[in-house]
């Protein structure tokens, strides 16, 4: 077999680890896709790099997410992100939600332990390290919801790496 099939394969095994069954299950499988009307918190993000467009809304009521709703205009791995996030953030506190941004962020960039608990399917994306072009949709939905969260409370300014 010549180098070209070898690098052929190569590349069909890189997207079989990237794009997962569980992945696409995440990425076809979305929650909280109906508009909030009148959220406390709002942003639209985008990644000029790849595309990726984000929107979030959502409440808090004793610093605890009671209401959601996101709009993704992003690759699979950017919706399997958003969706295992959306999957559990009501009654998630801010800081909860920041610490887990946080733990994502060094999962990929750092190489740290993926986050456990309810959050563990984050796991799925540690494929993704190696793919530092990828990061950047996979964190959008965190970047959105910690954007909203700063622009109405100081506190997160030191927090959240926007």
């Amino acid at each position: 077999m010549g180098n070209c099939c070898l690098v052929a394969l190569d590349i069909i095994f890189i997207m079989i680890d990237l794009y997962s069954d569980k992945i696409l299950f995440y990425a076809g499988n979305i929650p909280y896709t109906k508009p909030l009307e009148n959220p406390d918190y709002h942003s639209v993000k985008h990644n000029r790099l790849c595309g990726s467009r984000v929107e979030i809304a959502y409440n808090l009521s004793d610093d605890k997410i009671t209401a959601y709703s996101h709009v993704l205009e992003t690759c699979a791995l950017g919706q399997a992100s958003a969706s295992i996030l959306a999957h559990h953030i009501m009654d998630k506190s801010m800081s909860e939600i920041i610490s887990l941004h946080n733990s994502v962020f060094a999962m990929l960039k750092n190489n740290d332990a993926a986050p456990i608990g309810v959050w563990k399917d984050f796991s799925l994306l540690q494929s993704v390290r190696d793919f530092p072009a990828r990061h950047a949709s996979i964190l959008l939905v965190f970047e959105a919801i910690c954007e909203a969260y700063k622009s109405k409370e100081s506190k997160c300014v030191s927090t959240c790496s926007v």
